[in-house]
This record gives C-alpha cells, sequence and structure tokens, in this order.
C-alpha cells in the first residue's frame, strides 16, 4: 500500500468575528491570521444578476445581518428554493464560500503584529542580551529553530515555549487577558 506523503492544505474558515462596521469585517481565520474583509464592496463586486438572491442585500444594515456558520458568512433571511439534480426541493440559504472569503481579504497588521508570538520572543531575547544561538543552546534546541519562531515560520508547542521562555530565558510564561 502507497501511502500519500503530499501536505492536506486547510481550507480557511472564520473562527471568529472581532468588528464589523457595516462595511468591513475584522475576523480571524483558522490559519491564525487576523484578516479584514470588505465584504460590501466583495458582494457588489461580484455583478450579480438583478434577480439573484443576494441582489436582497442592497445597503450596509442588510448586509450586517449575517451569522457565523461553519466558518462562513451566511445570511438566513435570504432564502431560495433549488432543485437538486434528483428532483428533489429544498430551500438554501445565501452564503459565501470560505475560501473567497480568504482570498478577498488583506492582512490584518495591526492584530497579527500584536498576536505573534515570535515576536514577543524576539523582544524579551534582546532584552536579557541573549543571542539567538544562547538561547538554544540554553533551552535545548538550535539556532535554527529559534530563528524559525522569532520570524514567524514554525508552529510552536505550548511545552517548547514554556521551555524556551522558563528555561531559556529565565522568565514566568503567562497568559494574560490584556
Amino acid at each position: 500500500m502507497e501511502v500519500n506523503t503530499r501536505e492536506v492544505k486547510t481550507v480557511p474558515r472564520i473562527l471568529k468575528v472581532i468588528d464589523f462596521d457595516g462595511e468591513k469585517l475584522h475576523c480571524v481565520f483558522n490559519t491564525g491570521e487576523y484578516r479584514i474583509i470588505d465584504v460590501f464592496k466583495l458582494i457588489k463586486g461580484l455583478e450579480l444578476p438583478k434577480d439573484h438572491w443576494a441582489s436582497l442585500i442592497n445597503d450596509k444594515e442588510e448586509l450586517s445581518n449575517f451569522e457565523l456558520v461553519e466558518g462562513t458568512l451566511s445570511w438566513p433571511y435570504i432564502q431560495k428554493e433549488i432543485i437538486m439534480s434528483s428532483g428533489e426541493k429544498m430551500m438554501a440559504t445565501f452564503d459565501l464560500d470560505p475560501v473567497m472569503l480568504y482570498e478577498s481579504s488583506t492582512e490584518d497588521v495591526v492584530r497579527n503584529r500584536k498576536n505573534q508570538i515570535g515576536a514577543l520572543l524576539r523582544k524579551a531575547r534582546k532584552s536579557v542580551g541573549l543571542t539567538q544561538e544562547e538561547l538554544a543552546k540554553r533551552a535545548g534546541t538550535t539556532k535554527h529553530y529559534i530563528s524559525r519562531i522569532e520570524n514567524n515560520h514554525s508552529d510552536l508547542e505550548l511545552k517548547t515555549l514554556k521551555r524556551i521562555v522558563e528555561i531559556g530565558l529565565e522568565k514566568k510564561l503567562a497568559i494574560v487577558d490584556p
């Protein structure tokens, strides 16, 4: 039996809506990224026919009546009867494809910067006067790994972070409510 070792890509989905001002949606995706979606511009830019059910979204107030359903935006009050290939009729709710939402979004630079562990680790390492190599030696890892963490190119297990902070930096690791 041959095992497929290709990496399986995760479909980007919205985990949480942080803020919505009637046009722009600030959210966090399951990729760990904070992103901004200009929903009003996106829907208006779809250039849908006048009789399309999404054309019911005419203004910002109607646009704000969305719900987060299974990682995407859905407007439960906009429904249309559709006929399945089997001939069965069902009601469908207007929603947007989560991949399209992700691809049409932009990075929320402020939130991403604020929530990057790598930048915090680099700042803490420099504040105690250690090089990446010195920190790596103290924490029992490699300079390359410390560099990857600081540049946000590596996932990090909590126990590894704890070892780097508490043993390598001789500080206490705490998660605080800002």
